[in-house]
């Protein structure tokens, strides 16, 4: 599939890198077995090769499985001993992505619609999780809590409360206050070993409050970020008490413990210890305002910095037509029925344009 067939607006955003794209229907189909096999054996770096098992398993079985699947795969480095190499597939790096254009930070779109609806999504930069080298690291100081200074976990959960600082305040200011939203949430990258995290703003609103929306909730955000308006006492205990919900809701599941101990024993996360699954509520509980203030800097939401999207629908000709019709004047019936004792007569009964006939009474 050619770059050129995806839509308009994930042309915008993501060019023709189809490692962020979605595949269309006619692509997948065209996909075979050996190809899928392998295209996932070229991905599978053994020197590399981190497996992490959770849930209730005996150790026999666990290991003939293991054997039977992760040990059918070819080294993929050289072994000292003469044993065979894996053909790898060429990498490629996100270093060879092409800039974004900076000119234009925010881009508009029209999309043909049935409906009249708009979406604004905003892209910035953030502290990676894990101090990975991210330009935005260079901001984070090491305010806060002293014991949470050098700890893994520091900025990861610093992210999780800002989540849900964010999305409180984007639904008062652009919701509640403003009235220009239907919904807005904020959700920021769970990448852990690339070099830059980020995160997207997306907001849903009638076509002609959109722009009035992205503006206010780049207000929020700005704000959040220059510490005219910094994260209080009240927003972080709040925040902190639908964390901790969180974490007990999902703490029950294989797959959140699965996250929590991935890249544990990767020797390219160094950062990336058992304390990020021992230390996870004492983190919690021991994130302070500063902490967040510090995280907050990092947002890159200054003028140049952040990247936007404004989709507007525009309906077809189809649905305009069908529109306008619906709109037009026409018959219309209404009327109030009274009864008095057993006489019962309808007021009211009128068809626009048309004399009002009288409705005689039912006969006794």
């Amino acid at each position: 599939m050619t770059p050129q067939n995806y839509p308009a607006h994930q042309q915008a955003v993501w060019g023709g890198d189809e490692r962020f794209l979605e595949p269309s229907p006619a692509s997948l189909a065209q996909l075979e077995l050996p190809q899928l096999e392998e295209a996932l054996r070229t991905c599978m770096a053994t020197e590399r090769l981190e497996l992490t098992v959770v849930g209730d398993f005996q150790q026999r079985t666990l290991d003939r499985l293991i054997l039977a699947y992760i040990g059918t795969l070819p080294p993929s480095a050289a072994t000292g001993s003469g044993g065979a190499r894996a053909v790898r597939a060429p990498t490629w790096p996100l270093a060879t992505l092409p800039a974004p254009d900076r000119s234009t930070p925010v881009r508009r779109m029209r999309l043909t619609d049935s409906e009249p609806r708009a979406v604004a999504y905003i892209w910035g930069q953030c502290a990676t999780r894990f101090n990975t080298g991210g330009g935005a690291d260079a901001r984070l100081g090491a305010g806060g809590a002293a014991l949470l200074a050098a700890h893994p976990l520091r900025v990861s959960v610093s992210l999780e409360l800002l989540t849900e600082l964010l999305n409180s305040r984007l639904f008062s200011v652009l919701r509640d206050t403003l009235g220009l939203v239907y919904e807005s949430c904020v959700r920021f990258s769970e990448h852990q070993l690339l070099p830059t995290n980020g995160f997207v703003v997306t907001i849903s609103a009638a076509p002609a409050k959109v722009e009035a929306a992205h503006g206010a909730a780049l207000g929020v955000l700005r704000d959040l970020q220059s510490g005219r308006l910094p994260p209080t006492a009240y927003d972080l205990d709040k925040a902190r008490r639908a964390v901790l919900a969180n974490y007990e809701n999902h703490a029950k599941e294989n797959s959140w413990w699965l996250s929590r101990l991935q890249h544990v024993q990767a020797d390219c996360l160094p950062a990336k210890d058992i304390r990020c699954v021992t230390d996870y509520v004492h983190t919690l509980s021991a994130i302070t305002t500063d902490d967040l203030r510090a995280v907050c800097a990092t947002l890159g939401v200054g003028e140049g910095e952040a990247l936007s999207v404004i989709m507007a629908s525009e309906p077809s000709t189809a649905a305009a037509a069908a529109r306008a019709a619906a709109d037009r004047p026409g018959p219309r019936w209404g009327g109030v029925a009274v009864v008095v004792g057993r006489m019962a007569y309808a007021l009211g009964a009128v068809r626009i344009g048309v004399v009002p006939q009288p409705i005689r009474p039912p006969s006794s």
